[in-house]
């Protein structure tokens, strides 16, 4: 049984954009042959990548690749719930200020999940 690739948007956006592969991994900081492997989801895109695709396209990062940041929030989520439960049980200064900041978390959350 094959592994499936990450779905992401990133030769759809720079065709889009009416860039080469090589002119967008000129501008990236990339290799052409490393973004050829961001396009086909052989390699989690990278921090720099991300945040060049946000400058050049205007596109925020988890519409071009949704299908890993839905998994990074699925695992965040559920480390969240888990610390949270712990946290309920004490009653100290250090744990209501956690439980304030972690109570948070869901309302940043681009992919929410009924938790």
């Amino acid at each position: 049984m094959s592994k499936r690739r990450p779905v992401n948007y990133l030769h759809t956006e720079i065709i889009k954009n009416g860039l080469s592969g090589a002119e967008f991994a000129m501008l990236a900081g990339f290799a052409k042959q490393t973004i050829s492997k961001y396009g086909l989801g052989q390699m989690p895109p990278s921090a720099r990548l991300l945040f060049a695709c946000e400058l050049l396209f205007g596109r925020p990062y988890y519409e071009l690749f949704p299908q890993y940041f839905e998994t990074i929030e699925d695992e965040l989520g559920a480390e969240v719930l888990a610390l949270t439960r712990k946290l309920e049980r004490r009653d100290d200064a250090s744990a209501r200020k956690a439980l304030k900041a972690l109570g948070k978390v869901p309302s940043r959350m681009k992919f929410p999940k009924d938790v």
